[in-house]
């Protein structure tokens, strides 16, 4: 059960770490 806590944490912050790279590349 902690397995599937510790990859819907680690998918969210994929997901996360990938808005924050779109973000940076529409400001530039």
């Amino acid at each position: 059960m902690w397995l599937e806590w510790l990859v819907a944490w680690s998918w969210s912050l994929d997901g996360l770490r990938d808005c924050i790279a779109t973000g940076i590349q529409s400001v530039r």
